[in-house]
C-alpha cells in the first residue's frame, strides 16, 4: 500500500488492517501470509508474479491515477498565443491516448491473470456505491485540507472523466 495517509484511512473504513511496505517486501510477504492482500493495478500484478502467491483479484477501481503535465508559468507565459495552443492541444491528446492505452493494457492484464489461474471478483454496482459511502468521511476529511476551489475542480474533472 502507497504509504500515503488516505490509503490506510480508507482501507480501515472497510475493516482491512493496511501495512504500508516496501514493494521489494510485499511478494515474499503474500507467499509467506504475513500479508493476504495488496492493491494494485492488474499490469503491476501480472508483472510482479503476484499470481504464483495469491489466488483471488478484485475490480473496484478505487484509485485513478493520473499522470500531469506541468508547465511553469514563467515558462508558460514566455511563449506566444500558437505554441501555448500547440502544446496544450498536444497535452489533451496524449492524455485521451494514455486512457485508451491504460485501458488495453488493463484489459490484457487482467486476462493474462485470469489464464494463470487468478479468479476475478467483479465488484457490483451496488457494493462499490456502498464502499463510496462508507468512505465519505475519509474524502470529506482530506478535501477539508485543500482550497474548496481546487476540490471543486477535482470533483468536476472527475466526473467528467468517469463517463469517457
Amino acid at each position: 500500500m502507497i504509504p500515503n495517509p488516505v490509503f490506510p484511512e480508507t482501507f480501515k473504513t472497510f475493516n482491512a488492517n493496511p501495512l504500508p511496505m516496501p514493494f521489494a517486501e510485499l511478494y515474499g510477504a503474500l507467499e509467506s501470509k504475513t500479508v493476504d492482500g495488496r492493491e494494485n493495478p492488474f499490469a503491476v500484478i501480472a508483472s510482479s508474479k503476484f499470481y504464483e502467491v495469491q489466488k483471488y483479484v478484485s475490480g473496484t477501481n478505487h484509485v485513478y491515477a493520473t499522470n500531469p503535465i506541468q508547465i511553469s508559468k514563467r515558462f508558460w507565459d514566455r511563449l506566444s498565443p500558437v505554441e501555448q495552443k500547440l502544446i496544450a492541444d498536444a497535452a489533451i491528446e496524449a492524455q485521451n491516448w494514455q486512457r485508451t492505452v491504460s485501458r488495453e493494457v488493463s484489459s490484457k492484464a487482467l486476462g493474462e491473470l485470469t489464464a494463470k489461474g487468478m479468479v476475478y471478483n467483479d465488484v457490483p454496482a451496488a457494493e462499490l456505491a456502498k464502499m463510496r459511502a462508507a468512505v465519505r468521511p475519509v474524502y470529506d476529511k482530506f478535501s477539508a485540507a485543500y482550497d474548496p476551489a481546487i476540490v471543486t475542480l477535482f470533483k468536476s474533472e472527475l466526473e467528467r472523466v468517469s463517463k469517457l
